[in-house]
This record gives C-alpha cells, structure tokens and sequence, in this order.
C-alpha cells in the first residue's frame, strides 16, 4: 500500500513542468535542475522500499494466558539491515480466535519511530483481553515507512504468525444436578477405590478386615498378609471423555468444546479425580502454529488449574472420533462421562458388560436403546 505526500506529488509535478520547459527553449541547466528534482522523486520511493526490507516482527506475551484476563503483549520490530531506518510505523491487530464465531481485524496497537538504527529494536507494548479459551493466532503485522526523506509512506504486511492458548476460566454458571439418575450416578462415583498413593503404612492383616484392602505384592513378600493403611480418605476416580474431531461441522464442535468445559467444572466441584481423555491429535495441526502437539491421555488430574489447561487445547485436530470407549490406559474408575455430538451403537455395546455407570452429554439423541446404567443429559 502507498501513501503520497504533497511535498511528493509538488516534486513530481516541478520535475515534469522543467522537463517541458527544458525541451522547449533548450536550456541545459534546466535539464541539470530537473535532473535532481527526478533523483529526489526516485529516491522518495526507492528509500521507504528498502527499508521495509530490513524489517522484523517478533512478539512476546507476558503472563499466564487466561480467559477475560487482560494479556500484555510485546510487539518488536527489529532493524536486520546495514542501514538505519527512518519514521517508522508499527501497527498490530487483534488476533483470531479459533473458538470465536466472528473474526476481528480490528487494531490492538500502534507506535512511531523516528530513527532504528542496524541491529536495534523497537518495542511496543499494547494489552489483549481473551473473550473466549482455546487457540489464538496473531497473523500478521503492519509496518510503514516514509524514508528518511519524508516523501512517500509505503506499508506492508508481514507474515509473522504467533500462536497462543488461553486457559478457560471458571464457568460463570455452574451445570446444574437436576436430574435424579445424574445424581444417583455421581453417587455411585463415591465408591472408593484404593490407590497405592493413598496407603499411610502396612499391618497385618486382622479379622473383619476386607479383603480388598490386603495389599498383594507385600503379602507375597512377607509371606503373610498385608493391609494398607489409608494415610486418608481414598480418591474418587471418574474418566472424562470428550468426542471432539475434524469430521464435525465446526457449530457442532463448538458446543462440544463449551459442553467440556462445563461438564469438567461440574465433576471438579464433586472433587473427582479426573482421567482426561479425547481423540489423539495430529501434529502437523500444531505445527503449523509452531506448537507441541497436546497430549489427550492425561491421568489423575485433581485441580482446576491442570484442568483448564487440558481444557484449553481442545480443538478439531484429530482426523475421526472415538472409535471405542474403552481402552487408552483408562485406570478403574467410578464413573465414566462423555461429551459427544452423538452416540455409536458400538459404544453401547462394548460398555454394556462393564459394571462402570456412564454419563452421557450429547446434542443429538440416540435412536436406539442405551443400556442399563446409561445416563442420558442433553447440553444446557
């Protein structure tokens, strides 16, 4: 893009008029005063050009990324050429936010420098409040320049892509435990199971003790048996699936990130510990951002903070859905909760001989007959 100025367009015109004027009564210092008026134009335009060259985008974000959490970002614009570049302009834009229905190209920030010399860096800092969790993009970057003359603005846009994700923040309205059976399963998530983490010391094994409670390994050593005691209350384990991929339309996809998140906070509020699980991602997804790929297995997630990072990296970046609800290193649990679009009959069929009550979070009903200990809640 270009940007004439008045002292340009009267250069312009001045060189053009002696030009004529020259031709027309021959007059060779004439020729010699337009021959500079045209060196000033082209150097006018020449200038701003190669400086745009030399220019640099770098960005930094400070803080800890979270939802409708104001962010401070550092935007650099690096000099990388031997000459110095004069009146510069630096202008950024609001980033896209993939979870975002509508996009922005609206200005987050922008400064002015008169002089960067080679090697030096200019820093503005400007401040971006996320609306919404998950990936977010700047694109690309604006920089002018007008050259050391002052005569001509030419701006660019550079390509200089940075990725971010922003943490959930805690759902304004918590999900409500209305129905009788939801309550009843996550009851039936209250039958604690013993972990090794939770054994204080051993004993002897007594009468009236459970048998679930001899610890097996130390017995065999001992050659007698052993119990465990608990150095506290045993944890409460439940399993959250979330049925999120690139085979949904990305509305559909939306509410299932949306539902995840609600759902996630519910079973934290119940001071479940959570195995975390969603279709595994495909790299190239994230290396396109230049981000690590994230991982969709994660076990014995016990706060908030773990969770909403889990929550946070959720996105249509796995080529198809669960293919089975059993599997992946999913430890015994109490309870197993899914958040899907729909349901397979192959889930239900495969689930129907386990013990384990199942939650279920789906938009669109199934049409077929869930099996017993199935508990079915639409999206709020």
């Amino acid at each position: 893009m270009w940007k004439l100025t008045a002292p340009l367009l009267v250069l312009f015109l001045t060189a053009i008029f002696l030009f004529l004027a020259a031709t027309n009564i021959q007059g060779g210092w004439l020729y010699f005063v337009d021959a500079l008026l045209w060196s000033i134009v082209l150097l006018g335009v020449a200038l701003p050009l190669l400086q745009l060259r030399s220019a640099s985008i770098h960005r930094r974000l400070q803080g800890d990324a979270l939802e409708n959490q104001t962010l401070k970002l550092q935007t650099q614009l690096k000099n990388t050429g031997r000459m110095s570049m004069s009146f510069m302009n630096l202008t950024e834009y609001v980033p896209v936010a993939l979870r975002s229905p509508k996009i922005e190209n609206d200005i987050l920030g922008q400064s002015f420098v008169e002089s960067l010399k080679s090697g030096q860096t200019h820093e503005q800092e400007s401040e971006y409040t996320p609306t919404v969790a998950g990936l977010h993009v700047f694109s690309e970057a604006q920089t002018g320049s007008f050259g050391p003359l002052g005569l001509m603005g030419v701006y660019r846009r550079h390509r200089a892509p940075y990725a971010f994700v922003v943490k959930p923040a805690l759902p304004a309205l918590s999900l409500k435990v209305n129905a009788p059976e939801l309550q009843q399963a996550l009851k039936v998530a209250y039958q604690k199971s013993q972990q090794p983490e939770d054994i204080s010391h051993f004993r002897d094994y007594q009468a009236g003790d459970s048998r679930r409670s001899i610890h097996w390994r130390n017995s065999a050593r001992q050659q007698n048996l052993v119990v465990g005691e608990a150095r506290q209350e045993p944890l409460q384990r439940a399993s959250l699936w979330v049925n999120v991929h690139a085979k949904q339309s990305r509305e559909m996809a939306l509410r299932v990130m949306d539902q995840a998140t609600k759902v996630a906070h519910l079973l934290s509020e119940q001071q479940l510990v959570l195995h975390c699980i969603a279709p595994e991602s495909r790299a190239d997804f994230w290396q396109e951002y230049e981000l690590s790929a994230p991982q969709r297995n994660q076990t014995d997630i016990r706060h908030w903070k773990d969770l909403s990072g889990w929550l946070a990296y959720l996105e249509q970046d796995a080529l198809e859905g669960f293919t089975q609800l059993a599997g992946h290193g999913e430890s015994e649990t109490g309870l197993k909760v899914l958040v899907t679009d729909k349901v397979l009959p192959s889930w239900a069929e495969v689930l129907s001989s386990q013990p384990v009550p199942v939650i279920c979070f789906c938009i669109e009903p199934p049409d077929f007959a869930l099996p017993v200990g199935w508990t079915l809640q639409s999206f709020s």
